[in-house]
């Protein structure tokens, strides 16, 4: 296998990476580079296999046999389950061997755009310089935007995981998919009120987002507004409860004219007898 991958230096913000021991991150490179770039047909253990993109086919051992020297059968099978929890791979096995799979790998080590080498393959110094600088901003800007989008993610997912705790594979799609509704501020304050609230779990801060979407919020002041009236209104349904709660006062009862002459006899029926 020749040729080369992409590799972002943003990869070492992503809370996955430092999460990974150095043998994890040795197991994930290994990964990454023997991975197939297309689709192609792959024989192992005398067995024909066609494989995609992002895909191979492997043992323990042969992985073993592509890592540093350190590396043990058990570490690389600890990387491999941990990874897998991240959703950067999945792990088919069998008795015999095992499908790796990249997850999201036409994203990140998909071919490069056309250029325009071929058809222009004379251009003026003017011209050149004109499309270098073009091209130079186009990028910028892509890169620009990926870093602050990778940053947003890596803010919540810290903070999640610093707050709650582990965070499973398809939370971290959640996350992704919220990012495209609401800044990190917002999926920040959402967790701090789940433990604030003594609800620290993804689905009270998934709940909680989308009660504000649901409101029509779009920015953190918004949340935080939203989020008073909703403690005022439980608020004021609490003093209503404890109200119905208290113990009905009772009328002072008063007798009738008939009931107080009745009683007077009696009285007076009662002295004439003791006096007697």
């Amino acid at each position: 296998m020749s040729g080369w991958i992409k590799l972002h230096r943003k990869v070492t913000k992503s809370p996955m990476y430092r999460q990974l021991n150095s043998k994890q991150r040795d197991v994930m490179m290994t990964v990454l580079l023997l991975a197939n770039h297309e689709s192609n047909t792959w024989e192992f253990r005398g067995e024909i296999y066609e494989v995609q993109p992002g895909q191979f086919i492997t043992s323990l051992d042969s992985l073993k046999e592509h890592c540093a020297s350190d590396v043990t059968t058990q570490n690389i099978r600890t990387a491999l389950l941990k990874l897998e929890k991240h959703g950067f791979l999945t792990n088919e096995s069998t008795k015999k061997n095992r499908l790796i799979t990249v997850v999201n790998w036409g994203i990140y080590q998909g071919c490069a755009e056309p250029t325009n080498k071929g058809t222009n393959r004379q251009p003026t110094n003017n011209q050149q310089t004109g499309n270098n600088q073009l091209t130079t901003n186009k990028n910028d800007k892509e890169v620009n935007k990926e870093e602050e989008e990778e940053a947003a993610y890596a803010r919540v997912i810290d903070y999640y995981q610093r707050n709650i705790g582990f965070m499973a594979p398809l939370q971290y799609e959640y996350v992704i998919d919220w990012l495209k509704t609401f800044e990190a501020d917002v999926l920040m304050y959402a967790i701090r009120l789940a433990v604030d609230r003594g609800a620290p779990k993804w689905a009270y801060v998934n709940r909680t987002l989308e009660a504000w979407h649901r409101d029509g919020a779009k920015t953190l002041e918004d949340c935080k507004a939203l989020t008073v009236q909703f403690e005022n209104k439980n608020e004021s349904k609490g003093r209503g409860r404890v109200e119905e709660r208290k113990a009905p006062q009772l009328d002072l009862y008063v007798p009738t004219e008939e009931e107080v002459k009745f009683l007077e006899n009696i009285n007076k029926r009662r002295s004439e007898a003791g006096n007697s």
